[in-house]
């Protein structure tokens, strides 16, 4: 199936022009075809955000014109698209991990093992520091005890700053899409 017809079905689904779409639909192998039904996916579409069906409409005219002029301002074009739409996205990752820690005093929980491990020496001294039952920083921060040692890394070029995760004051972040991957 040429690309053209894919992107100018997608183009009409989004706006809800069946002639658009049936075009495409009459390029699917006839099984497809028979499975398609336009008001049921009319009906998935209109229930995304406006904004992401603004956002897929534009990239899919761009990339109508590359696939119909494919030039040096075309392709300029896609890619600036591709930049703005990544430069308006913040990425959510979350990590979880196990381990147990130990109070060491009436505001720091420590690792209960900070044992040092490997060929570099690597100490873990990762550690809750707390202003109260339910305000606490969490501090991720390692030494390299034998920065003379030889391994995956040179010890020497291990990390060693200490990161500081905080909570409580709000984070204003210029982004308008946010992705969680």
């Amino acid at each position: 199936m040429p690309y053209a017809v894919l992107i100018k079905g997608v183009v009409g689904l989004l706006s809800g022009d069946r002639d658009a779409v049936e075009s495409l639909v009459s390029e699917m192998p006839q099984g497809r075809q028979e499975e398609f039904n336009f008001d049921e996916a009319v009906a998935q579409i209109s229930r995304r955000d406006a904004r992401q069906l603004e956002d897929t409409q534009a990239q899919m005219g761009v990339f109508l014109r590359l696939c119909e002029d494919p030039n040096a301002e075309t392709v300029e074009a896609m890619i600036r698209f591709e930049l703005e739409t990544s430069a308006k996205t913040c990425k959510l990752f979350l990590n979880s991990w196990t381990d147990t820690f130990k109070k060491v005093s009436e505001k720091v929980w420590s690792l209960a093992d900070s044992s040092a491990k490997g060929q570099c020496a690597v100490s873990r001294l990762d550690r809750f520091e707390c202003k109260g039952p339910y305000s606490c920083a969490y501090i991720s921060e390692q030494r390299v005890l034998n920065k003379e040692g030889e391994g995956v890394i040179p010890c020497r070029e291990l990390e060693e700053t200490a990161f500081r995760y905080t909570h409580g004051e709000p984070i204003y972040l210029n982004c308008s899409i946010m992705s969680w991957f």
